[in-house]
C-alpha cells in the first residue's frame, strides 16, 4: 500500500510539474503572438517574423500550431516574401484543410504571384468556409478585387470599375481606390 501511494504522490508531482511547464509555455506563445501582430501594425516585418517564427517553435510543444503558422505566411505576403508564403499557404491548406484562414492566405499569395484564377478559387473556399461576418466580408472584398483584376487583364474597364466598386473592405477599398486613379486614370470613388 505504502508503495503503491508513493507512486501516486510521484506521479501527481511529476503532472503539476507539467502543468507548470505547459502553462508557461502557452504565456510565452501568446506573448509572441502578440508582440507578432504589434510588429505587423507598425510594419516591422522581421521582427514579426521573428515573432511568430517564436510562437510556431512553442505552439509545436503545446499543440497549437495553426495561428502562428497562419500569421507568418500573412507576414510573409505583407513583406512580399511569396516563396516563403508559398510554402506556408501550401501547408495551412493541407493541415487545415477546413479553416478558411488557410484558403484567405493561399488566395492572397495567388494574388501576388497574379495568378488570378487559382487566387479566386482558394478565396472561393475560404468564403465558403468563413463563419463571422466580418471574415466573409473581407473574403468577398478580395473576390471582387481579383474579379476587377481579371477584367483589367482584359482590358474590360467597366467591369473592373464595377468589381472594384463592390469591394466592402474599407482599407483594401481605399487602396484600391488610390491605385485606380494611378492605373485607370478614373476615379473610383464616383
Amino acid at each position: 500500500m505504502r508503495r503503491l501511494l508513493s507512486i501516486i504522490c510521484v506521479a501527481v508531482l511529476f503532472c503539476s510539474g507539467c502543468a507548470g511547464i505547459s502553462s508557461k509555455t502557452r504565456a510565452a506563445y501568446k506573448s509572441h503572438l502578440w508582440r507578432g501582430q504589434h510588429y505587423i501594425a507598425s510594419n516591422k516585418y522581421e521582427k514579426s517574423v521573428k515573432e511568430f517564427t517564436e510562437a510556431l517553435k512553442l505552439g509545436e510543444q503545446i499543440n497549437r500550431t495553426k495561428l502562428p503558422t497562419i500569421m507568418l505566411g500573412e507576414t510573409y505576403v505583407g513583406g512580399n516574401e511569396i516563396g516563403k508564403a508559398s510554402k506556408i499557404a501550401n501547408k495551412a491548406t493541407k493541415n487545415w484543410p477546413k479553416d478558411s484562414s488557410a484558403w484567405e492566405l493561399a488566395g492572397k499569395v495567388d494574388l501576388k504571384k497574379n495568378n488570378l484564377n487559382e487566387a479566386e478559387l482558394s478565396l472561393g473556399k475560404a468564403l465558403k468556409l468563413a463563419r463571422r461576418q466580418k471574415d466573409r466580408e473581407r473574403i468577398s472584398s478580395l473576390i471582387s478585387l481579383t474579379k476587377g483584376l481579371q477584367a483589367y487583364s482584359q482590358a474590360n474597364i467597366q467591369t473592373t470599375k464595377k468589381r472594384f466598386s463592390e469591394i466592402k473592405d474599407i482599407k483594401l477599398a481605399k487602396d484600391v481606390r488610390s491605385k485606380s486613379v494611378k492605373i485607370l486614370g478614373v476615379n473610383m470613388a464616383k
